[in-house]
């Protein structure tokens, strides 16, 4: 299985007999040469730069969260720094007002029912 264009990805499946009359199940065959990880960094990070709970942010969401329903939110610390239909389009609100990691979330139309579980 694999992708041979920008982003490169196979698995190589093997079969091994058990007896002559039975097969096995396939076996993996990774070897070192095969193991590699591509990735695109588009993003850099301050490396002095703190991740917490954003306690704030979830404080925010929790008391003005249901006044945009189905709005796409960026919000830093407790402002609302974008809003919109569109995640990038609220993303690059919020780039534009000086926040490069703003908490991203999506407010769903609907209130989440209580879940009682098993």
């Amino acid at each position: 299985m694999g992708y041979d264009g920008e982003t490169l990805a196979f698995i190589e499946v093997r079969t091994r007999t058990a007896r002559e009359d039975q097969a096995a199940l396939p076996e993996l065959s990774v070897t070192a040469e095969k193991q590699h990880l591509v990735v695109t960094v588009t993003d850099e990070l301050d490396p002095k730069a703190t991740f917490g709970a954003r306690e704030r942010e979830q404080e925010w969401l929790r008391v003005n969260g249901p006044r945009h329903a189905g709005k796409w939110l960026a919000i830093e610390g407790d402002q609302l720094v974008g809003v919109g239909d569109n995640a990038r389009v609220v993303l690059e609100q919020a780039r534009a007002n000086g926040i490069a990691h703003p908490l991203l979330v999506q407010i769903p139309n609907d209130p989440q029912l209580p879940f009682g579980g098993w």
